[in-house]
């Protein structure tokens, strides 16, 4: 709880000092590339969290990193700042929270979807496009796949769920049968 308390902070002060849509959108993706990377790397979270290890030898190795995967000036501003201010262990909470509040700023809404089969880049588009009226934001979808659906869609815009799905169609059957 505290962790995303501080972390929406951290978010909030990068969104209101890169205004650019632009920036936020490059630096949303940004954040949440790099926090996949800082979690799932064991050695690079170990060595930037370390006490231990000297503040100039943990920005060398954030320059290396942030080089390698050629992220954008204000990217690198913001994640220089977070290791400064000795908060790389909340790096993911601060990459969720900015692009919660970004996409607020930019009219755009996160949408889960899962499907029974992967779909096609039109039934894809269209999936959004629908999303985006509904939601009255631009739809940003993560798609899933999973055959237990049977067949359709299930779709999850903040905590509203969309289920058009053939298993949930037929556990409404059996309801309804019973």
């Amino acid at each position: 709880m505290k962790e995303t308390v501080v972390a929406r902070r951290y978010a909030k002060a990068f969104v209101e000092k890169f205004t650019d849509p632009g920036s936020l959108e490059a630096m949303g993706k940004d954040l949440i590339e790099f926090s996949a990377i800082f979690e799932s790397e064991r050695t690079l979270k170990m060595t930037m969290l370390n006490p231990a290890v000297p503040p100039e030898a943990k920005l060398a190795i954030l320059e290396a990193v942030m080089k390698r995967m050629d992220l954008a000036d204000p990217s690198r501003k913001a994640l220089i700042h977070v290791l400064r201010k000795k908060r790389m262990g909340i790096i993911r909470f601060i990459a969720s929270e900015f692009e919660r509040i970004s996409f607020g700023v930019l009219g755009k809404v996160r949408a889960q979807v899962t499907s029974a089969v992967e779909l096609t880049a039109d039934e894809a588009d269209s999936l959004r496009k629908s999303l985006s009226e509904f939601s009255g934001k631009e739809a940003v979808m993560e798609l899933k796949v999973d055959p237990s659906l049977i067949g359709g869609v299930v779709a999850r815009i903040g905590s509203v769920v969309y289920d058009g799905s053939v298993a949930n169609q037929l556990q409404s059957l059996r309801v309804r049968l019973n």
